[in-house]
C-alpha cells in the first residue's frame, strides 16, 4: 500500500501519509480505511499528507470520493480533512473544492503547522 494510517492520540486526529504514485483505487481504499479508523477512535479530524507522493488518479476518481465514497462509508458530516502538499497541487485543490461543494470541511495546506491549527478550530 502506498499509504499508512495512524491514529494520533496526542492530537486526536487520524493521520494518513501517502508515498509514491497514488491511483484512484489507492484513494478509494485509503478513504474506506480512514473513515473506519475515524469511527473506531471517534476522531473526526484528519491530516492527509500528500507531500511525498504523486497523484495519478483521474478527475473522475477524485470527484467520486466526496460525491460517492464519503456517502457510502457514512463519513461523519463533522469530519474535517486537511490536505498537506509540498507545493500547491491542482488535483488536491480540485478534491477540496468538490468536497466543500458537497458540504464537507476540506482545505489544502503547504505547511503542517497551519494544517494542524485549522484542524483544531471549530
Amino acid at each position: 500500500m502506498p499509504y499508512t494510517i495512524v491514529a494520533n492520540d496526542s492530537l486526536q486526529i487520524i493521520e494518513i501519509s501517502y508515498r509514491g504514485t497514488i491511483t484512484g483505487e489507492d484513494l478509494q481504499k485509503a478513504a474506506i480505511e480512514r473513515i473506519a479508523a475515524s469511527k473506531s477512535n471517534s476522531y473526526y479530524r484528519c491530516l492527509a499528507n500528500l507531500s511525498g507522493s504523486t497523484l495519478s488518479a483521474s478527475l473522475l476518481n477524485i470527484h467520486n470520493l466526496p460525491e460517492v465514497q464519503f456517502e457510502e462509508e457514512a463519513m461523519n458530516i463533522e469530519t474535517k480533512i486537511a490536505i498537506l502538499t509540498h507545493n500547491e497541487d491542482e488535483m488536491a485543490e480540485y478534491f477540496a473544492s468538490v468536497s466543500r461543494n458537497r458540504g464537507w470541511k476540506v482545505n489544502t495546506f503547504t505547511n503542517r503547522t497551519a494544517a494542524l491549527e485549522w484542524l483544531q478550530t471549530k
